[in-house]
Order: structure tokens, then sequence, then C-alpha cells
């Protein structure tokens, strides 16, 4: 062959060498846009004008993480029919902060998990050599060389397409159900739920309700200790005065109190005004201690 063949047939193995560098990076960039959904963690305190998400520091984390280990997440994330998902260790959340979690799964065939990971790792095996020792394994100064190395090109791709494809559908598949989740998450039944602890059928959650972690914030203090009614009311309707009684079905401050089963509740009468007054204070199996002091009069 000619000086002009041989130099025709390295281009090709350099182009070819390029196009599969190029699949394997944008095979790492759907794996660093896709891993960090699967696991969101969501939190809301009442008060805040949106739930905090782990989604940001997700995606920040994995930015810098190397194609192995993003194929290990990956493959964290399959699992077999009625296989138990392990629970990773959570830090417990501050007193009144609604959390929840938000993951997505692949299931396989049964027996199918070992292959699927066999065939990924294989596939960062592949990579490996391609980065590290291709020119140890294919002298592309000879001719011999370069269609060795062409021929083996031709089948590395093939496998990491096969793979970018597969992960495309699977990514497709993810956003459709997020979707799905974001159109749930967004109805007014589910924001009464979350939010307002009132599920779709009427009933009422009183520990998730902002009324109640509303009214146990001005117990923070002194849990323990007896606050009078009056001035808690007076203070709500300056900060949030869309929360009041008739909201949760209630006639009264008092019967919202003893309805939500949160509070111990007792009423005297003032001594300078000679009116009734309320008293209420987290009861201790609402995670709040309690004693059994009465308020001076």
């Amino acid at each position: 062959m000619t000086a002009e063949t041989v130099d025709n047939l390295h281009r090709e193995v350099q182009c070819k060498l390029g196009r599969c560098l190029i699949r394997l990076q944008q095979y790492e960039q759907l794996l660093k846009a896709l891993l960090p959904a699967t696991d969101i963690q969501t939190s809301w305190q009442p008060g805040q004008p949106q739930p905090q998400t782990s989604l940001q520091a997700a995606t920040e984390r994995l930015q810098h993480q190397t194609l192995g280990q993003l194929v290990k997440e990956f493959i964290g994330i399959h699992s077999e029919p009625e296989q138990e998902a392990k629970e990773p260790d959570e830090e417990p959340e501050p007193e009144g902060v609604i959390f929840f979690r938000t993951q997505l799964r692949i299931e396989t065939a049964s027996g199918g998990l070992a292959g699927v990971e066999s065939n990924l790792r294989g596939m960062v095996t592949m990579r490996n050599a391609l980065i590290h020792h291709f020119l140890e394994r294919f002298d592309i100064w000879t001719v011999d060389g370069c269609l060795d190395a062409d021929r083996h090109l031709d089948e590395c791709f093939g496998r990491m397409d096969a793979h970018f494809r597969e992960l495309h559908t699977t990514a497709l598949a993810f956003d459709a159900a997020r979707q799905e989740l974001l159109v749930l998450m967004r109805s007014p039944e589910f924001m009464n739920q979350f939010c307002e602890g009132v599920f779709p059928d009427g009933q009422i959650h009183w520990p998730s309700t902002r009324v109640v972690q509303c009214l146990l914030q001005h117990c923070a203090v002194d849990p323990v200790a007896w606050t009078v009614l009056g001035p808690v009311i007076q203070s709500m309707q300056a900060d949030c005065p869309e929360e009041v009684p008739s909201k949760y079905r209630c006639k009264t401050w008092r019967q919202l109190l003893k309805r939500s089963e949160v509070f111990e509740v007792r009423t005297d009468i003032d001594d300078q005004t000679g009116q009734g007054r309320t008293w209420f204070r987290p009861m201790a199996s609402s995670g709040v201690g309690a004693t059994s002091w009465w308020p001076a009069r």
C-alpha cells in the first residue's frame, strides 16, 4: 500500500476513536442528568414559600464522578422483582418539618440483575482500555494495526451506542413518570393533603396542618408550660389570617384544639377581668414533654 493509503487508514482510526469517545461522553452526561432525579428528598416547613429538595446537591455531587462511579450508582437503582430496596440512613428532620422521598427504580427480570451489572461494568472496562491502553494494543503506524483497530472500534461503538440508546429510553420513561408525579403534586387535592393535612375524603391529619404547626410554634419556648389562647389568636390573625377554625370545619378555637387531639386544653376565670380564659399546651403523646402543673391565677 502507498503512504497515502496508510495515512487514510490512520485518519479513519482516529475518527472512529473520537466517535467512541464522544458517545462515551454523551452516555456519561445522560447519566449525570438522570441519576439525581431517581432519588429526591423533599422537606417543607409551614411558613416556607417553597419545599426544599436534594436535587441541586445531588446534581453537583455527580458532576465530578468518573464513568465507573456513575455506572455503579446506576446499577444501584436496578432491582429484581419483589427485591426490597435498601433504605439509606437518614438524619432526623427538625420538629414541624414535613419530609417525603421519591425514588425511581428499574426492575429487571428475575435473575437478570447480574447480567445488567456485567454488561455495564464491561462497558467501563472497554472505556478504560480505549483511554489508557489503545496504543499499547494496536500499532496504528502499520496497515495491519490500523485494520485491527478499525474493526475493534466499530465493535466498541456498536456496544456503546446500544448502551446509550437503552439509557436514553430509560431517561424518557423516567421523565414521563416525573411529569405524571408533578401533575399529581400540583393538584389541589395533593396540596391540601401535603400542606394542610386535609385528605381528599375530608379527613384531617391534624399534626400536619398549618394551624397546628403555628399553634405549636407559640409553645416552642417552653413546651410543657400552659399558653393563654387569646394572645395567640391575635398573633395568628396578624401573621396568618387564613388559618381560622372554619377552615377545618370547627366553630371555635377551643373546639379546634380539642378536636386536633394534639393539645391539652384547660379553662379558668381571669381574676382581673372576670372573663373566662382558655389555656393549651402540647400533649405528651404529641412528642413534646408535659407536666401536670396549672398556670397561676
